[in-house]
This record gives structure tokens, sequence and C-alpha cells, in this order.
């Protein structure tokens, strides 16, 4: 007989909680007409989605609900504290809503203007929104490795700037920016003036800064030897004379007073 009770209790919790759930996808028909059941209906609700805003909006809206709000009048001070309370709910929910879809819409183009290499309309988005500039996109992808792929030293050098950036972000393969770089290889496929120039302007190359910046080195040589690209894995393992080597065999070029 316990166990039947156990069971039979269990299975009244259930249906209580199934219901519970029902009723904020059904208002304000299936809601208690009492604001304060309603009020701890719609607080039981961890995540409200825009469907529960409206349905509570529609509550609130109900000619006796709202007459109780504005005036008092036909209803209790307690039914009319807890309409009073529900109404803030719902208006802080939906601001929160609203600005977190605003934010994930602003990091998303910040990601997107990285691969296009936009800086300055990234500048401004930047001053403009507030939003985590170490998000990801849709593929696990943050701005950072996004200005690695595309091989775009000067945007590179701007994230590497802001203060909040974290440079050992991992994407969905558990690769960070350096593993990025050591893939795709940018210090192979850089040509003479371009290794020259920044010998000379001191900008350095996208591993040279992400090396700067603290990037764990990972396996990223044994990802840059896999691809061929020695000159990338050398300047990963520390052995940056291959790049030096290579500017001083060059020789002086015209237009430089070496």
């Amino acid at each position: 007989m316990k166990r039947f009770f156990l069971i039979g209790c269990s299975f009244l919790f259930l249906i209580s909680h199934v219901q519970g759930a029902a009723l904020v996808r059904q208002l304000p028909r299936a809601l208690p007409r009492n604001p304060e059941t309603a009020l701890r209906i719609f607080r039981a609700i961890k995540k409200p989605t825009m469907q529960d805003i409206m349905a509570m909006r529609r509550f609130l809206n109900a000619s006796k609900n709202y007459t109780c709000m504005r005036t008092g009048a036909g209803c209790t001070a307690a039914e009319r504290a807890a309409l009073l309370v529900i109404s803030s709910l719902v208006a802080k929910v939906a601001y929160e809503g609203e600005q977190g879809r605003k934010r994930k819409a602003a990091e998303q183009e910040f990601i997107r203007l990285a691969g296009l290499g936009d800086l300055s309309r990234m500048q401004k988005l930047l001053k403009t929104s507030g939003f985590d500039v170490n998000a990801f996109d849709a593929n696990g992808v943050t701005a950072l490795m996004e200005a690695v792929r595309v091989g775009n030293e000067k945007v590179v050098s701007f994230l590497l700037g802001l203060p909040e950036l974290y440079v050992n972000a991992l994407d969905a393969n558990s690769w960070n920016a350096l593993q990025w770089a050591a893939f795709f290889g940018h210090a192979d496929k850089r040509g003479m003036l371009d290794q020259l120039w920044s010998t000379i302007t001191g900008s350095g190359a996208i591993v040279e800064q992400l090396l700067s910046a603290g990037a764990d080195r990972n396996d990223a040589a044994e990802i840059a030897r896999m691809r061929g690209n020695k000159k990338t894995a050398d300047l990963i393992t520390g052995d940056a004379g291959a790049v030096k080597n290579f500017v001083i065999k060059a020789g002086p070029v015209e237009g430089f007073d070496l």
C-alpha cells in the first residue's frame, strides 16, 4: 500500500507540474483569475519566452485586471499589488530580451566585419554598442579567429589591443587563434617586402603578435608543419632566425634607405 501511495503522489505531482507549465502557454484563458496565482506561475518560469510575455500582457490588459491596476476598483489590495508586480516583471523581461537580441546582433556583425577587414566600422560598432568581443558565431568562431583566417594584421593588432579580449578563446575544435594562424600559415605566404616592412615599422606579423599577447602554443607548431608551413612553425617554436635571415639575405631594396 505504501508503494502505491508513493506512486500516486508522484503521479499527482507530475500532473500538477505539467498543468502548471501548460497554464503559461494558454494565458489568459487557462490562467486562474486570481492575480496572486498568476504571479506565482509567472515567477516559476525560469526563462520566459516572447509567447509568455505576450500572454501575460493579454492577461494584464483584460478589462477587470486593467481597471484593478489603474484604480484599484473591483479587487483587493493584494490582487492589485500582484498585478503591478506582474506588469513590472513583464516590462523587465521584455527589455532584457530586446537588449539581448541587440547585443547578439552586434556581436555577429563585429565578427563579420573582422572577416571583411573593415576596421573603421568595427571601431564604430564597439563605441556604440556594448557586447562581448570574445563572442562566437554559429560556427564557434571569434572575431580574432576570423581576422587571423583572412590574414589581416591591422585588425588582429586592433583586437589584441582591447583589454577585454581573451587571446586563448577556443573554437568548436578546441583551437585558439594561434592554431588558426598555424593552419593558414600566413608567415609562409608573406613576401619579402611585407616582412621587411614589418621589421622596419615594428608592426610584427600575426604569429608574432599572438605570441606577444600570450597565446598558448599547444600543438600549433605541429599543425603548421603538417600543413607545410615551415616558417610559421619556426616562429611558433622560437626559431625566428628563419625570417630574420630571409630579410638579411634579401639585401637592400630600392627606395629604402637602410
